[in-house]
């Protein structure tokens, strides 16, 4: 039987409590199947079938949907500004690592590549301009000598990073 029948069943049954546990479990392996086969679109639609109320009360259904928007968001930008474990309700508002004392402004980030004097980053800006999907990628270049670094033993490519800006010209790129 299958879980569209399965689901009839109950309601046909009078179940509807379990009718509707069931379509939010179906809703929640649809929505799974779709991000897994990268399909992140289907995979919200999936996934906002199921209320609100039910998703922050079940781990792995507030879990999946937590990854269906970072992975949305990884696909607006071109690539994850952001490491998993910062929830979506904590980006973009404050920095994370950064000292927040005499900020003039910051972004997140990734390191693109290093040499002993200088390190390339890819960091992001939020825009409401439509033609840039919510998200400008933009590159510095940023002398290693001139920069405090936070939360850093050694850099390394692909490392999450916050890119700040403070009073009097100073730089600071903190390690998320």
């Amino acid at each position: 039987m299958s879980s569209l029948e399965s689901i009839k069943k109950l309601i046909l049954n009078g179940q509807i409590r379990s009718a509707r546990s069931a379509v939010h479990d179906f809703c929640y392996d649809l929505a799974k199947a779709w991000l897994d086969i990268g399909q992140v679109d289907d995979a919200i639609q999936a996934i906002n079938h199921i209320p609100n109320e039910y998703i922050d009360n079940n781990i792995d259904y507030f879990n999946l949907k937590e990854l269906i928007l970072q992975s949305k968001e990884a696909d607006e930008i071109g690539f994850a500004a952001y490491p998993d474990n910062i929830k979506m309700n904590e980006r973009w508002k404050d920095p994370i690592a950064l000292p927040k004392n005499n900020i003039c402004s910051w972004a997140p980030g990734r390191i693109v590549s290093f040499n002993n004097t200088h390190i390339t980053i890819h960091y992001v800006k939020r825009t409401t301009e439509k033609s840039y999907r919510g998200f400008i990628v933009l590159e510095t270049k940023i002398n290693i000598d001139k920069c405090e670094k936070i939360n850093f033993t050694k850099f390394e490519e692909g490392v999450f990073i916050e890119l700040g800006y403070y009073q009097g010209d100073s730089i600071k790129i903190a390690r998320l």
